[in-house]
């Protein structure tokens, strides 16, 4: 047997170590798989899966030098036969494979007329046994978060379910793929008609469409799920099978939901709140408007939206208001005012209007019509200072008076007058004639001295059948004058019964300098009066 040169024994060996690395890169073998005794001299790593790949990584020396070839091409042989006994699938990556062979043999000169090397001979027998599961593309569907399925026409069986079904739902991908018409009998009974309807325009050749529909999980929640649908048909055109993609859609529903309900709210309130709402962008142009007071104003929407608040209210000086109000809504203050139009009261706020990042671009204002509201304010402000039987001013209102003209005579140096009128015999006109005609009594008295007062005069219902008038700037004499002609005219009514009223004066300060102590001399002269009258 003639002697093999080292150098030349060395680079057949490597030779043959290069084509056992690019085969054998992505053969996978299962549990069960036969593998030659001499495998162990090969490295090999354990994946995250069942089964494992081996990868030879040995140099072209050591203990690979003793292998022997002819057997280790025979192995290689049995593994690319399908028909072997052992369950060993290789998936080689061709592309790669045959991008590594041309870059190889572009650096050597190739015969004509060679014919096929063994590597062009083991690389056609591998070709055809192509068409393992590509385990990027298994990662992709898992990472994706959503549902990829394939099933029948009828969605009725399905063939592939993703391992993100379960996480989502709760059922085992067991029960989506065994039991026949799982997914139509977990839809939500609202929603099934409607998806059966679709699933039969697909399977009878109608373009699918995308459509969504709620599914009840394991838990009982109601999932909202969008479906993406893809008519798979053969080469004559029928349909084989559906395939799409399930994506979890309740959270966007919830908002949607959430969001639908506060327009609906704020078109309640727009419609059934006496108020206007409106907003303008940043050059004071009116971009919305709506609200129930906008008939009392005579107001369209479809003519003022697009102006300019000059435009509209037809004045073009930005210090008047509300331009001015407006501006200043702009430079970020929030303004509130005011306002009466066509016999109304409206209580206006301006609001700065600004964009997701902060930046005010318009203004924002609502106009509450508060005009029943004033009515009721200025009526319980009217009856806490007034009586509600005579229309005169009551106590408290009185005591406020009485104070203003202390402060205002401590000022000024004038004295002011109050006089004290009681109504005689109230008592027996109550006995004689009822409680209606004693009050319709006290009515009397007191439009005698609304009439006989001046305009900065007070009159006031002091208690019971007792009445008080403020004179302003008046001296003793000119007060006993006014009580006397207050006093004859009610002598003087012609409505029966007739009446008669006694009056005491107190003048301040020379009477007194306090509220308590005019009263004690005001009342003190006024039983003197009735004194006098009971003795007459």
């Amino acid at each position: 047997m003639p002697v093999r040169s080292d150098r030349w024994f060395r680079r057949s060996v490597f030779l043959r170590w290069r084509h056992a690395q690019l085969t054998l890169k992505s053969i996978d073998c299962g549990p069960r798989a036969r593998i030659p005794h001499f495998f162990p001299r090969f490295c090999f790593r354990f994946s995250l899966y069942p089964e494992f790949r081996y990868l030879p990584e040995c140099p072209p020396h050591g203990n690979l030098l003793r292998v022997d070839w002819r057997v280790f091409s025979k192995v290689l042989r049995n593994l690319g036969d399908t028909q072997s006994h052992t369950n060993i699938r290789p998936q080689v990556d061709l592309a790669r494979v045959e991008n590594i062979q041309m870059s190889e043999e572009s650096s050597r000169p190739h015969l004509v007329g060679q014919g096929p090397t063994k590597r062009h001979r083991f690389a056609g027998r591998v070709r055809p046994e192509f068409g393992g599961t590509d385990r990027s593309l298994r990662d992709l569907i898992e990472g994706l978060g959503v549902i990829v399925w394939e099933a029948d026409p009828t969605m009725r069986q399905f063939h592939f379910v993703s391992p993100h079904a379960e996480g989502l739902l709760g059922y085992s991908i067991r029960r989506w793929l065994a039991e026949p018409g799982f997914w139509l009998n977990h839809i939500v009974p609202e929603d099934r008609d409607r998806v059966v309807t679709i699933c039969n325009a697909a399977a009878s050749g109608e373009m699918g469409e995308d459509f969504e529909c709620r599914m009840f999980a394991a838990d009982g929640r109601r999932v909202w799920l969008r479906n993406i649908l893809q008519v798979v048909r053969d080469e004559d055109g029928r349909i084989l099978l559906l395939r799409g993609l399930m994506v979890e859609t309740t959270e966007q529903k919830l908002n949607e939901e959430a969001l639908r309900e506060s327009r609906l709210r704020l078109q309640l309130i727009t419609e059934q709140v006496p108020a206007i709402l409106w907003s303008t962008d940043a050059e004071l142009r009116v971009t919305y408007l709506a609200g129930k007071s906008l008939p009392d104003l005579h107001l369209d929407p479809r003519q003022i939206v697009g102006s300019r608040l000059s435009e509209y209210s037809k004045t073009g000086n930005s210090k008047l208001p509300p331009i001015s109000l407006h501006h200043k809504a702009l430079e970020g203050q929030s303004i509130s005012y005011e306002v009466c139009s066509e016999g109304r009261t409206y209580q206006e706020h301006l609001e700065p209007l600004r964009n997701a990042s902060g930046i005010i671009v318009g203004s924002l204002g609502v106009a509450l019509d508060v005009t029943e509201r004033k009515r009721a304010e200025e009526q319980a402000r009217y009856l806490s200072v007034t009586d509600p039987l005579t229309g005169l001013a009551n106590y408290r209102r009185l005591l406020d008076v009485l104070s203003a003209e202390i402060q205002r005579s401590g000022r000024t140096g004038r004295p002011f007058a109050l006089l004290f009128f009681d109504l005689d015999r109230l008592k027996s006109i109550n006995d004689k004639y009822g409680h209606l005609v004693g009050s319709r009594a006290l009515c009397r008295l007191g439009n005698v001295l609304r009439v006989c007062s001046r305009i900065i005069d007070t009159p006031a219902r002091y208690g019971g059948d007792e009445f008080a008038l403020v004179l302003p700037e008046t001296e003793r004499a000119s007060a006993k004058q006014v009580s006397q002609r207050i006093a004859e005219r009610v002598r003087q009514e012609l409505e029966e019964p007739s009446l008669s009223a006694s009056v005491g004066v107190a003048i301040y300060p020379r009477d007194g300098n306090t509220i308590e102590r005019l009263f004690a001399v005001a009342d003190k002269d006024l039983y003197s009066a009735k004194a006098v009258k009971s003795r007459t």
